[in-house]
């Protein structure tokens, strides 16, 4: 297990041995500023407490398998969901993410990279659908950089980020090779 985070009271979180991290940032959720410490292999130690992990739900890091279901597994406990950093990105393929109302997903910048090749079939293929009041902080998102043609005069496309509600949060994002929109309202 990881070593454990605590809430100071002065709103920080400290890490019980800080000497087993090489790389300090912070973290906003929420409006509380945590600051924490990544090992080298961005293993992120300790809970920072009311959130979860992708990765404790089964996100593969590496790429290599879909991490779909494991985003929605650690979305359905109703806490604010941390998307570790990771030297490779976050493969989201056949089902878009869906935030709920009122929630947060919350990543480290360029490191918490998601990514998809789908181009959609017959409709825009959207990474995440954000619910009414979510927040979505921190995140990368990276499509195939082509959309096709499929039968008959329907082009598809993907999007990074479906806003159907009112009032969601998107900052600190970033997209590449979408072939739709970033953001699409």
């Amino acid at each position: 297990t990881g070593k454990r985070w605590y809430k100071e009271s002065s709103g920080s979180v400290a890490v019980s041995d800080p000497t087993k991290a090489d790389t300090a940032t912070t973290l906003t959720i929420n409006g509380v500023t945590y600051s924490l410490r990544i090992s080298r292999a961005w293993t992120i130690f300790g809970v920072i407490p009311g959130t979860v992990y992708v990765t404790d739900y089964g996100a593969d890091s590496t790429g290599t398998y879909g991490s779909a279901l494991a985003f929605q597994l650690a979305i359905a406990t109703g806490k604010t969901v941390i998307v570790p950093p990771t030297s490779r990105f976050y493969k989201i393929n056949d089902t878009s993410i869906v935030i709920n109302a009122g929630q947060t997903i919350q990543g480290f910048g360029k490191k918490s990279l998601i990514k998809t090749s789908t181009i959609g079939g017959g409709s825009p293929f959207n990474m995440i659908v954000a619910g009414d009041s979510s927040i979505i902080d921190g995140l990368a998102f990276k499509g195939s950089g082509y959309a096709a043609y499929n039968a008959g005069p329907t082009f598809t496309y993907q999007n990074g980020i479906y806003l159907p509600g009112s009032y969601a949060t998107v900052q600190n994002c970033y997209f590449d090779s979408i072939s739709g929109s970033g953001i699409q309202a």
